[in-house]
């Protein structure tokens, strides 16, 4: 059994959180929504930085990327420099740390 598990249907969200981080960073910027919807995207962006902490710190904006663009080990710009297990190591870590946040897990 993996160490860092999780249900099918807790990971799907958790993967639908980290995708549209990029969309509600724009949209907290522009700030056109009302202040509740803005409130609730600052609140699962900081989530999701919070939960990027749990991996080295070199490897952050990488992660980040490769979770929400769909990205495997093959494709990930960490492929150089990190073991194909390290790497899927590190994400499941992501993936289930922010679910943890959440209470989803």
């Amino acid at each position: 059994m993996l160490k860092y598990n999780m249900p099918r249907n807790v990971a799907v969200i958790v993967s639908a959180i980290y995708a549209d981080y990029g969309r509600r960073e724009a949209e907290l910027e522009r700030k056109t929504q009302s202040r509740a919807v803005l409130e609730k995207y600052e609140e699962l962006n900081v989530a999701v930085e919070i939960a990027l902490e749990c991996v080295e710190e070199n490897i952050r904006d990488a992660i980040l990327g490769d979770i929400t663009r769909g990205r495997g080990y093959e494709a990930s710009p960490l492929s150089p420099i990190m073991a194909k297990n390290t790497y899927y190591e590190r994400k499941r870590e992501v993936m289930c740390e922010l679910g943890r946040i959440l209470a989803l897990i």
